[in-house]
Formats: C-alpha cells, structure tokens, sequence
C-alpha cells in the first residue's frame, strides 16, 4: 500500500522516505534537521525533516515551535487527522487532494484543496479565541475512535499538559467533532470549530500524580475501555470509562532507568502479524 500525504511534493517525498527509512532496517537514516514549508492553508506550515549535519541557515528554524507529530487516516471520509503539538491543535485535511490541489484552496473531495476542513485545540491560533480558550497543550497522538468500538468517529487525544494555566499534569481527552454524515464539517463564521469541550476525560484523582511532558498516547479499546501510554515512563494502563484502572504494566526494555515507549496499540492474539509467537 502507498501513502498518500496530499501536501507539497517535497513534504510528500520526504515523508515517504522517512517511513520507508523508519521500517526497513537496510534503509535507516538519522534526520537530523527540520524542513518547513509553507502549509497550503493561512497562517499554517508542514514540517519535513532531512538527513546530515545541521546547517547554520536552519538554527533559526530550529528554534521556531513548529512540530508535527504523527498522521491517522479516516478511509471513509478520505481525511487525514495530524496533531500539530506545538500548536496546540489537531488539523484535519483532505486525503483525496492532488499534489496540484494540495497546493492550492480548491479541488478534491471537498473542495477545499490543501485548507483545513477542521482544528480543534486552540483557536487564539485563528484569531476566534484567546488564551482561556484553548484546550490542547502539547499534546499527542491523535486519531479516531475505530468504527465498532465505543465512541467510534470521535476524536482521542493524550494532551501532555505543558502550559496549563493550572499547573502541569496529563490528560486524555475524547471531543465529538461536529461532523455530518458527509465529512463536512459545521462552524458558524462567528465562532471557532466546536465542540466547546470534550465529552471524556481522564487525569488523576491527585493534580500531577499522572503526568507526561513528552510523546505519550491513548487507544479505546473494543470493551470501552481505554488503554493508555505514560511514553517517559514507559508506563501503559487500561482505564474504565469511569475511570477505574484495571491493569499496570511498567516496560522493562530495555532497562527500567531507559524504559521509555512513544505510543503503543492492542492487537488481539488471533492477529496475523503474531502468529509465529504462539
């Protein structure tokens, strides 16, 4: 299978070499330096990264916020889900785009080229908010709920927390994007995408018990359940809707001082991929 990433042609290669380096062990590559480009939607960008040394033109880049951690795919709405952390928002753009139409604001299922269909997180970002509104710090690991599991389309976030208003401490969040049965998605022009608040969360019971100011991430399980990632602890856990913790598992590998995990998934014990385990 190919992975279509409908953003400029560079982006797009550099992506491409960077999972095809990531997951074949003849290929592997240190990129070592960020690659940003102007992201075809206003006031956005993408980032790519390159292999070598660190030249002295990109030590400006490097101490621009900009990150973009991960994609998830939604195969029946054709989109794409990016968690853009240090923004402070998730982004959803259209997977059926063109390179060309990527490029621009028209074409593509949606007819909106390369622009945002949805953010959510911070909308100071887009001038429809300021400080008190935003919801996202730092945050993780973004994707969709699977269809068959409870919740499925909603969105699930790991927010890492950093810049909290209130003090520092992690929360998993779960929004209901405010989507029809198309894919578009409903915002007046007065006001920032909804919703106004997520409808889960989980946190401790004590302020900065559950914590994590860096990779991380959350899964819904198919019983309801969520499972969760702790990535500088190497700390996973499942946690009921009412948030009861049902296990504990601290990773070991591969030692518990350098433990750490960037995010994990379930996979039953009839998966193919782990049948010469058993």
């Amino acid at each position: 299978m190919k992975l279509k990433i409908p953003l400029f042609k560079t982006v797009y290669h550099t992506a491409k070499d960077m999972l095809s380096s990531i997951f074949s062990i003849k290929k592997r590559k240190a990129f070592k330096y960020p690659v940003l480009t102007n992201f075809p939607s206003k006031k956005s960008s993408c980032i790519g990264f390159a292999s070598g040394d660190i030249p002295p033109s990109f030590k400006e880049i490097l101490s621009i916020n900009y990150s973009m951690k991960l994609i998830f795919t939604n195969e029946e709405f054709d989109q794409i889900l990016l968690s853009a952390r240090n923004q402070n928002e998730i982004w959803i753009i259209d997977h059926s785009t063109s390179t060309e139409e990527a490029a621009s604001h028209s074409g593509g299922r949606y007819g909106k080229g390369g622009d945002l269909l949805y953010r959510w997180g911070n909308p100071q970002v887009y001038h429809m908010g300021n400080w008190l509104d935003r919801k996202f710090f730092g945050q993780h690991d973004a994707t969709w709920i699977e269809s068959g599991y409870p919740g499925e389309g909603n969105i699930l976030v790991f927010n890492n927390g950093i810049g909290r208003l209130d003090g520092f401490y992690s929360t998993v969040d779960e929004i209901i994007p405010p989507v029809d049965e198309y894919g578009n998605y409903i915002k007046s022009a007065e006001s920032a995408y909804g919703p106004e608040d997520q409808i889960w969360m989980y946190t401790s019971e004590v302020p900065g018990q559950f914590g994590a100011s860096s990779i991380s991430g959350a899964e819904r399980l198919q019983n309801g359940n969520t499972m969760i990632c702790i990535g500088p602890a190497g700390r996973f856990f499942e946690v009921t809707w009412d948030l009861i913790t049902v296990w504990i598992y601290d990773n070991p590998y591969p030692t518990s001082l350098t433990n750490d995990v960037f995010k994990i998934r379930s996979y039953s014990s009839d998966y193919p991929g782990l049948s010469n385990l058993f």
